[in-house]
């Protein structure tokens, strides 16, 4: 940011500025909403694994979108929420994960070297 651009900025001259910057707060706010549902869906274990197995990048990178898709169609925080849920489960989806019956978690028969009907 160049020294006029500071100044303007100081003195409220650009205000194009103050919204870019209001922006940017509302984007971190749906990034904070995003980190949370993961926090909130998806078990710890299953957190810890994807990062084992190298998804760990990949899922930030998901909810970092997700976020800034929710921002960008100015959803309320049930919706966002939801949104961002939903987004997540077709991520786990894509990568073998499923929600079993009878099971709170995610399981992949992959990794886990089953073969289960559920």
């Amino acid at each position: 940011m160049t020294k006029e651009m500071i100044t303007k900025r100081i003195e409220g001259l650009d205000p194009s500025l103050l919204m870019e910057e209001e922006m940017e707060e509302q984007v971190k706010d749906y990034i904070g909403l995003g980190f949370y549902v993961v926090k909130r869906t998806i078990p710890v274990d299953l957190r810890i694994f994807l990062v084992s197995i190298g998804l760990g990048e990949d899922l930030r990178q998901e909810i970092y979108l997700l976020s800034l898709e929710a921002e960008r169609k100015n959803l309320y925080l049930k919706e966002a929420s939801n949104y961002i849920q939903r987004g997540l489960y077709h991520f786990l989806r894509a990568y073998g994960f499923r929600r079993a019956r009878g099971y709170s978690g995610y399981i992949n028969d992959y990794f886990e070297g089953g073969d289960r009907n559920d």
